[in-house]
């Protein structure tokens, strides 16, 4: 077990090394995602291993990313491939998601500040006037490192696969966006940074890995950089506690500084939302 734990924590190291580099890792080969698990006695994967398991394969795409926009047409068949990969890949994402929510039925409700345990307390500036509120944050953890590694697939399928245009249906009374539910990266940036406000509200519970709830909160950042109001929601919140305190952008825009997500259209934006 010890060993396990150590493994798990160099794939971290390794994953974010790999981000930093736009390079590819070893650790994306498929017996990296089975051999460590393997052996009686062994606790199984958890559902943030999972994600993992796919989360690895990110500096990859960004390197053929990078390699297929410098190549040009020639690169045709190496593109079709990076597609297709990327695809299988947000398949498997949405099978997790599908069988988290059945794990963790009504895992998170919204609250009204004024009706927050004693001695929490929100940002003046927020964009949400209800908080999402988990039942622990181990939940947070997992549905905000879901939505950063959906952002990701997103992002890099759709530089070269933009998605046809849709229109977009009323709002459900979802909590949590579920797969059907995606229509844009705006959905899963906005759920990031309300789940990022809980996690700062309940900062003494986390025993999670820092990068695994700060690196999507980076992730959101990207995708919203166009929208001020946005950006100030964030900073307002980094700046509440000193764990996360000069954090900013810099570091996530160092990793995914070549992503050029797409526009996010400004026709279902709202000064306050009604959540």
């Amino acid at each position: 077990m010890p060993l396990r734990l150590a493994f798990e924590s160099a794939r971290s190291t390794l994953f974010t090394v790999g981000l930093v580099a736009k390079k590819r890792i070893f650790l994306e080969q498929a017996i990296w995602k089975t051999a460590p698990w393997q052996g009686s006695g062994l606790p199984p994967k958890t559902a943030q291993n999972e994600l993992v398991d796919i989360m690895v394969g990110i500096p990859g795409y960004m390197q053929d990313t990078v390699e297929i926009q410098q190549g040009g047409a020639k690169d045709k068949q190496k593109k079709a491939l990076l597609l297709a990969r990327l695809k299988a890949d947000l398949s498997t994402l949405f099978d997790w998601r599908w069988k988290w929510e059945a794990h963790n039925p009504n895992a998170a409700i919204e609250m009204e500040p004024g009706a927050l345990p004693v001695g929490r307390r929100v940002c003046d500036f927020r964009l949400f006037r209800k908080v999402l509120w988990f039942r622990n944050f181990t939940q947070a953890t997992e549905i905000l490192l879901y939505n950063a590694v959906l952002l990701c697939l997103l992002g890099a399928l759709w530089q070269f696969d933009p998605p046809a245009e849709v229109e977009v249906p009323a709002p459900t009374n979802s909590i949590l966006k579920r797969p059907d539910e995606i229509f844009s990266l705006l959905e899963p940036a906005e759920e990031i940074c309300r789940g990022f406000e809980y996690q700062l509200l309940n900062i003494d519970n986390s025993q999670d890995s820092t990068l695994f709830w700060l690196l999507p909160l980076g992730v959101a950042s990207k995708v919203l950089e166009a929208e001020p109001e946005y950006g100030r929601w964030i900073q307002s919140m980094l700046d509440t506690s000193r764990v996360t305190r000069g954090y900013g952008s810099g570091m996530s825009e160092f990793a995914f500084g070549h992503y050029q997500f797409p526009h996010i259209g400004h026709a279902r934006k709202r000064r306050m939302r009604d959540r």
